[in-house]
């Protein structure tokens, strides 16, 4: 089988090198998704080195980004260059948005920067993106859909799942970029001095300027997730932009 056949790609937003974001994401996680190298992470009070590490060993392999459209297998006959030829063409039409007051919270159970305004534009910039996409997503193997279906999905959930691939999208999709793995078995005091080290950590007076879209690559099952390309958006506007990327597929 060829890579682009046994690789998983997917679409994320990434900060741009030279935004702070970038750089404080990379180093909280450990790791720069462009280069793959390893980054010294931040010194936490009461947390051993080795325990941070653990606490961020998936989100550091999936690398700092929020998801467009999740990991997938490209159906036969295709290739790297057209998913990238595909995207670029969707970031034609795209249009930035500007998140002003990003947060830290917790998402179910583990930490994540979150939007607190603009959910709408976003999720549906994540959805055009989803459906312009997806005819180069191989469809899931029943192996794929059990491994999913262990998150404990309601019904719109699986539903949404066997259309997309993916549960968390649609109405069901909530912009974030992961900070930690699951916290369910951590202890108070551990995820309170992890919250505010992030608190910390991201103090940034910049807003987060979604104004592109890039593909990451898993080049064998379990390995690290590195961007490979980047395509930026040609649109400054948002809103106007929506509607004629909404249709694409």
């Amino acid at each position: 089988m060829t890579t682009e056949l046994t690789s998983r790609y997917a679409v994320y937003f990434s900060p741009e090198r030279q935004s702070p974001w970038f750089s404080a994401g990379n180093s909280w996680l450990g790791r720069d998704v462009e280069t793959g190298n390893s980054l010294a992470q931040p010194e936490i009070n009461q947390i051993p080195p080795y325990r941070f590490n653990e606490l961020t060993a998936s989100a550091r392999r999936y690398g700092f980004h929020a998801t467009m459209k999740a990991p997938f297998r490209l159906v036969a006959g295709t290739s790297e260059q057209d998913l990238f030829a595909r995207l670029a063409l969707f970031c034609e039409h795209a249009g930035a948005i500007t998140v002003a007051h990003p947060r830290l919270h917790m998402l179910g159970d583990f930490l994540a920067i979150q939007a607190d305004e603009q959910q709408d534009e976003i999720a549906a910039l994540a959805q055009a993106c989803v459906v312009h996409v997806d005819p180069l997503r191989a469809a899931m193997t029943n192996a794929e859909l059990q491994r999913r279906r262990q998150s404990r999905l309601t019904h719109r959930h699986e539903e949404l799942l066997l259309r997309w691939g993916y549960p968390y999208t649609e109405e069901a999709y909530r912009f974030h970029m992961t900070l930690s793995d699951s916290l369910a078995q951590v202890d108070a005091d551990t995820i309170e001095r992890l919250q505010n080290a992030a608190e910390r950590h991201f103090t940034i007076a910049a807003p987060i300027e979604i104004n592109n879209l890039c593909i990451f690559k898993e080049d064998t099952p379990g390995a690290a997730f590195k961007l490979i390309k980047r395509c930026r958006f040609s649109h400054a506007d948002a809103l106007a932009s929506q509607a004629s990327i909404s249709g694409c597929g």
